[in-house]
């Protein structure tokens, strides 16, 4: 990927909402998966995308969120987005289950329908995909 993919694949994302990452089973790469979204009149399907930081050997994540905000963010309910608004507790709501992260070299490919980035594997040899 040069410089202009990069820079256009990184204004694509920001756009839209980040809904997990972390590093894959193997623990080499990192992958963050984004929910692309539109105005439904639009016409463009939804969809999600993974993207993922080969050889990737360290990552920084940390908050934007200043510390006497954190500090007054601690309430459980904070982390169900349905919960904070009804039950009108202050803080930030953790539970809109979004986020931005900035980063630098990606793959991007469309995650298909059931796609998983974590099987748990079970003794008949199926899995079941745990909630990210």
């Amino acid at each position: 990927m040069n410089g202009h993919e990069l820079l256009t694949a990184f204004e694509e994302a920001s756009e839209h909402r980040i809904v997990f990452h972390s590093f894959a089973e193997h623990l080499r790469d990192y992958d963050v998966f984004i929910y692309m979204s539109a105005d439904p009149r639009s016409g463009i399907k939804l969809k999600y995308l993974p993207y993922r930081f080969t050889h990737c050997v360290r990552t920084t994540v940390k908050t934007a969120i200043s510390p006497k905000t954190l500090a007054s963010s601690l309430d459980e309910r904070l982390l169900d987005y349905d919960a904070a608004i009804e039950s009108g507790v202050d803080g930030h709501v953790w539970g809109v289950n979004f986020h931005e992260l900035v980063f630098s070299d990606l793959v991007v490919t469309e995650a298909g329908e059931g796609f998983a980035p974590f099987v748990i594997p079970l003794e008949n040899g199926r899995g079941i995909a745990t909630p990210s």
